[in-house]
């Protein structure tokens, strides 16, 4: 909206900075919310008189984003292929497991501590919410009201395409919506009830439309009394299920220790594992046949270094998931390594004698481009902001 009121460098970084920032946090989100936002400013953009200006500025936004967010972005568009994405789609993931059933939206209160699950058997909180259908329903007749009285001014426009946007996002959580679902590519999502997040927002922006031309002075005594409300009906929701009695040592050992090490889903998992790990890797790499001292030992995030020695040649295992962008140097010098067992482990050829190894995850092409956009762009977003030149204002 800023942009469209005052196209100009200004607000084209605080809109690439801000949806750079959807892009970074939670890519489902950002598939969810880009067509409405995008529909948004296509509706905006046929009642602008400069166009060519809009768009100039609308554009550079766009790709501010994008370079912005580029550290995450550009390796989730060239690199999903290494890991296990398929997963995604199937089993429990399938959304066709997942549709919200009416009541659940509309006529209940439960409230569960649970997960989603097949059917309307679900151990997850859905509805709405009275107070908030309540002022949904009243910034809808408002609008409706206005709209039919005289011509759409801006912010009225956009309540009504929240209105609208709000209505598509809760029948995109029913089943009715099936359809849709078949031909959209929208499997990715998962959860048909991820549509309450636009839902949620979308509905908010409706509901404030009841302070829109109210008399100041009536402005926060109704705000006050509304939040109040809120508080009031959904106290009780601000209650823990369970506490657990258990220190630091207990979470960080034994059993506890042992299952967040081995625990993950497949989407984590490079393609060159199989399957998840059941068991906790060696501290050590180790060779495949025979007893291999591994002296000097040390590892970061990225690296591991240490010194051999054995009495024949062997193949020597890391304790590391192979994925694109590992080096490994004996002696200095780069040697190739390959992948080892159905968890896809670092192997190489290690001849006898005393050896010392590095083995170090490189930036590939687009992580290295993904960082530097990052490093460039997101502080030149941020300089843009705070800067007082004016910077090219309609």
């Amino acid at each position: 909206l800023r942009l469209f009121k005052k196209p100009n460098l200004k607000t084209a970084a605080l809109l690439g900075l801000s949806y750079g920032g959807l892009l970074a946090t939670h890519n489902i989100s950002t598939l969810i919310f880009s067509p409405l936002i995008g529909l948004l400013a296509l509706v905006l953009l046929i009642r602008e008189k400069d166009k060519p200006v809009v768009v100039k500025y609308g554009l550079i936004a766009l790709v501010w984003a994008v370079l912005a967010a580029g550290s995450f972005f550009l390796p989730l568009v060239f690199e999903k292929g290494y890991a296990h994405t398929e997963s995604l789609i199937q089993g429990y993931f399938n959304y066709l497991a997942h549709f919200v059933t009416l009541k659940q939206l509309f006529f209940t209160t439960f409230w569960g501590y649970g997960s989603s699950e097949i059917g309307p058997t679900d151990d997850l909180s859905f509805f709405v919410g009275p107070i908030h259908i309540l002022l949904f329903l009243v910034a809808a007749v408002a609008v409706a009201y206005r709209s039919f009285r005289r011509r759409l001014d801006q912010t009225t426009l956009v309540v009504l395409l929240a209105i609208i946007f709000t209505l598509a996002s809760l029948f995109m959580t029913h089943q009715k919506s099936t359809f849709l679902w078949q031909v959209l590519p929208l499997s990715y999502l998962q959860f048909p009830w991820r549509f309450l997040v636009t839902a949620n927002f979308f509905l908010a922006l409706s509901a404030g439309y009841i302070f829109y031309k109210l008399a100041p002075g009536k402005i926060l005594p109704l705000a006050i009394s509304l939040i109040t409300l809120l508080f009031m009906t959904n106290v009780s929701f601000f209650r823990p299920r369970e506490w657990f009695d258990l220190t630091i040592w207990e979470k960080f050992s034994g059993y506890s220790w042992d299952r967040q090490l081995t625990i993950s889903i497949f989407d984590y998992l490079p393609v060159s594992a199989k399957f998840p790990p059941t068991f906790a890797a060696p501290l050590l790499p180790y060779g495949a046949k025979t007893k291999i001292s591994i002296l000097d030992f040390t590892r970061s995030s990225d690296t591991l270094r240490f010194t051999t020695k054995s009495l024949t040649a062997d193949v020597l295992i890391l304790p590391q998931f192979d994925f694109p962008g590992w080096q490994v140097k004996l002696d200095g010098k780069k040697v190739s390594h390959r992948r080892a067992f159905d968890l896809g482990l670092i192997a190489l050829d290690l001849p006898a004698g005393e050896h010392r190894l590095e083995a170090s995850l490189k930036k590939t092409l687009p992580r290295f481009v993904g960082d530097l956009a990052t490093l460039i762009f997101a502080p030149l977003a941020l300089y843009t902001l705070i800067s007082k030149k004016p910077h090219g204002q309609k």
